[in-house]
């Protein structure tokens, strides 16, 4: 009876050995080798997973799309698929995204570290790890990065061995969303210089394989680590004329070294780590509660006016699916109080119009908090100057707010805050206005 027992064992050890292994993918490049020009950028931190597909639209544009959220297994992943439009250009000024599009559902089934399958409103696509390099990098800077106060555009950077490859999304500027990659060696291990690069007329989301028609340079790229999660970028649309000269001279040598080039000069870009969270399991909590306060400064004539919104008892509901990625939470309950004091003097005399107002938040809404892996955003979307519905006449002057939207992205503090509270300012002036937002939360049980 023993001997048979342990023959049993034997024969599930042997069986369980035999099985393939299933374990965490790796974040990076990933690909279908028999589809080149068309990849996919993948970073998977605790349980969130966050991937992005580069390919190409039907008139020939490149153009990507994405999906992110928590996995929905240990190697499995199922999540709404985005298509993202009308944000910044590569060297334009901050502009927020203006539309997102559910385009349908993406999922991914990891079979193995360095392959598996993924599924999209194109089909089914057996992937595996895009291996461009050999060695280990002792500097890993892999994975998702970006600017907080520049969301809807980021930048995916892989190395490998002495070799970087990146590609960054953002849009053109007609809204389209667009991308550019560069590849190439270090000149240090954290300092990269290389032409950046448009591809286009490849591969579709659904239609069949076609390599890219075109790869033409759209500029220079140099990145700056100054750790695994910090960097600063300068991007430059100027044709890489100083780099073909230096590589010129440098005679045999494929690429300039970096001290062969004089500094890039372009747009700046501050960069950090996306998804901050490493190798270990994040709970989020369902809902949040707390306050959050607007305070307005506008100048009028002479004087001006002031108003300050205070939304008190605040509570942000888990939102599933969520309607616009990644809006985990939504507003479903607030009180709000608005004040205004109107203030300026002319010939005539000093005015003052002051008053008190409130507002049904849970109505109107405009206020939704993010989970942008690794950190939350508030978000408001309202419309101010038409909702308090604020004029008067002061000494025979007619006095109005401006009525117009605002889109004003703010942090409020990392993602594994999950106790204590998450407090949030933003400063922002413009168009003669200055505009203050506070935000302070909790989790809440309700």
């Amino acid at each position: 009876m023993a001997t048979r027992v342990r023959l049993v064992l034997v024969l599930i050890v042997l069986l369980c050995l035999a099985m393939p292994a299933r374990a965490t993918p790796d974040n990076g490049w990933w690909w279908n080798p028999a589809e080149n020009g068309r990849g996919f950028f993948l970073e998977w931190q605790g349980d969130q997973l966050f991937v992005a597909g580069y390919f190409y639209a039907d008139d020939g544009r490149p153009t990507w799309m994405f999906s992110g959220g928590a996995m929905s297994g240990p190697q499995a992943y199922s999540g709404t698929l985005y298509s993202v439009s009308g944000g910044q250009t590569l060297m334009g000024n901050y502009v927020a995204p203006a539309t997102f599009s559910n385009v349908g559902v993406l999922s991914l089934d990891f079979t193995h570290q360095d392959a598996g399958t993924l599924t999209w409103p194109g089909g089914a696509i057996p992937i595996q790890r895009h291996v461009f390099a050999n060695g280990e990098a002792g500097f890993q800077p892999t994975g998702w990065w970006w600017n907080p106060d520049e969301s809807g555009r980021g930048f995916s950077i892989e190395v490998q061995g002495d070799t970087l490859f990146m590609a960054g999304f953002m849009y053109d500027g007609a809204g389209n969303p667009v991308w550019y990659f560069s590849s190439g060696k270090l000149a240090t291990p954290q300092r990269y210089r290389g032409t950046l690069l448009r591809a286009t007329g490849g591969q579709t989301i659904s239609g069949p394989y076609r390599p890219p028609a075109a790869i033409v340079p759209a500029g220079q790229v140099s990145i700056e680590f100054a750790s695994e999660e910090t960097a600063t970028m300068t991007v430059s649309d100027q044709p890489p004329a100083t780099m073909a000269a230096a590589a010129s001279a440098a005679g045999d040598r494929a690429m300039p070294a970096d001290e062969d080039l004089a500094p890039l000069v372009g747009r700046r870009i501050d960069l950090r780590r996306q998804m901050q969270v490493r190798d270990r399991l994040r709970v989020t909590p369902d809902s949040w509660k707390g306050t959050l306060r607007k305070l307005y400064e506008i100048p009028h004539l002479n004087g001006r006016a002031r108003v300050s919104v205070d939304v008190q008892n605040a509570i942000f509901r888990r939102r599933t699916p969520a309607s616009v990625f990644p809006a985990d939470y939504v507003l479903v309950m607030a009180e709000a109080e608005i004040n205004f004091e109107l203030r300026y003097a002319d010939p005539s005399g000093t005015c003052e119009l002051l008053g008190r107002t409130t507002y049904d938040v849970s109505l109107g809404g405009g206020y939704v908090l993010l989970n942008a892996f690794g950190h939350y955003i508030g978000r408001s979307t309202d419309d101010d100057g038409a909702w308090l519905g604020l004029s008067g006449t002061c000494a025979g002057h007619p006095m109005t707010l401006p009525s117009q939207p605002v889109l004003t992205d703010l942090e409020i503090g990392p993602a594994d805050l999950f106790r204590g509270m998450m407090e949030g300012r933003n400063d922002r002036s413009g168009s003669g206005y200055k505009l203050i937002y506070e935000w302070r939360l909790i989790p809440y049980a309700d």
